[in-house]
């Protein structure tokens, strides 16, 4: 803890400090881990009796749980994450906790903790890390690589979804070129560099600021978490890696689980004004609306008449499970 509490400090001083391009990587510093380190922060300074906590949700936020908080996490974006900003905060109605301030070594923490993904790692005594967000354990490293971010459960998804598409570069269309439909497509076109994410074709032509970045306008650019995504497989080594045994129809809370599937999936080709049939799908209200129409279940399994979405690679069977036993526990924002 000490190590990590030195590093964080230096982390702090360089993102004070420094250009945005000379800050090292949130990837360089030790896994915060989100049960031990953030969880008890946010438990005691904002989820306590009359703001936060599960009985009173001010505002319409339960900080006493991972879900909870995550309804306020842009992860890998701390400067979007509104429980950031509000920690942040000197002064103003916005200011979180408003009688006691964090200590600047805690707000360190948590916003390396977003960078790193806000994953709701829990880390025990013998030095393995678990990430229950996605099911996944490394031991005796303190490091998640190498085994979080899985390509053909993860990665592929959101190619098929916002790249891979009629007109860009699906097979058919293969536009300049380039087709990324698969694993295999994409790596012979020399646009990963395995280990090297910065240095990455796929990364950084994703970039929203880019004036050529892809998916092109009026398509939306992908998320920061899906950004994040990819930069983390990248990073991890660019393996095709499956997680598909992982998946636990039991989980199907909207934070964690249903929100990154319909992301991942659905969002590429149902956002903003160019939305596929106007149905967008960019929160949780969207989503609901569909999944108590019935729409959701329908496309996801192809009743009814209609077309079985995603056209491009169906969901598997468990996150069609999960989806299902979400809308049949009320499709709660949980």
């Amino acid at each position: 803890m000490k190590r990590l509490l030195i590093l964080s400090s230096i982390f702090l001083a360089f993102i004070s400090v420094s250009c945005q391009h000379d800050a090292p990587s949130p990837d360089q510093f030790d896994q915060v881990c989100f049960q031990e380190k953030i969880l008890p922060i946010f438990q005691t300074g904002c989820a306590i009796s009359g703001c936060h906590s599960g009985g009173n949700n001010e505002a319409g936020y339960d900080f006493s749980n991972y879900n909870g908080i995550m309804q306020a996490i842009s992860p890998g974006a701390p400067e979007k994450s509104k429980a950031y900003k509000a920690i942040i905060e000197k002064w103003g109605e916005g200011a979180m906790p408003p009688s006691n301030p964090l200590p600047e070594s805690q707000r360190t923490l948590i916003r390396l903790w977003i960078e790193q993904g806000a994953l709701n790692t829990n880390c025990s005594s013998n030095g393995a890390i678990t990430d229950t967000t996605t099911s996944t354990a490394s031991t005796g490293t303190g490091n998640l690589k190498d085994t979080t971010i899985c390509f053909q459960n993860e990665v592929l998804p959101i190619l098929l979804s916002s790249c891979a598409t009629s007109g860009c570069h699906d097979a058919a269309s293969s536009r300049e070129g380039v087709v990324l439909d698969s694993y295999a497509h994409l790596m012979n076109r020399n646009m990963v560099d395995a280990g090297n994410a910065n240095n990455s074709t796929l990364y950084n032509i994703t970039n929203p600021t880019r004036h050529e970045r892809m998916p092109p306008k009026p398509n939306a650019a992908l998320t920061d978490s899906q950004r994040l995504t990819i930069k983390r497989w990248i990073n991890e080594g660019a393996q095709n890696t499956d997680c598909t045994n992982q998946c636990d129809t039991s989980a199907y809370t909207f934070a964690a689980v249903i929100a990154p599937i319909i992301e991942n999936n659905c969002r590429g080709c149902h956002t903003g004004s160019s939305a596929h049939l106007g149905i967008v799908l960019d929160n949780y209200s969207d989503v609901k609306t569909i999944a108590d129409n019935g729409l959701l279940s329908d496309v996801i399994n192809g009743l009814n008449g209609k077309p079985q979405m995603p056209p491009s690679s169906p969901l598997s069977s468990c996150e069609i499970a999960q989806i299902e036993n979400w809308i049949n526990n009320g499709s709660q924002n949980d």
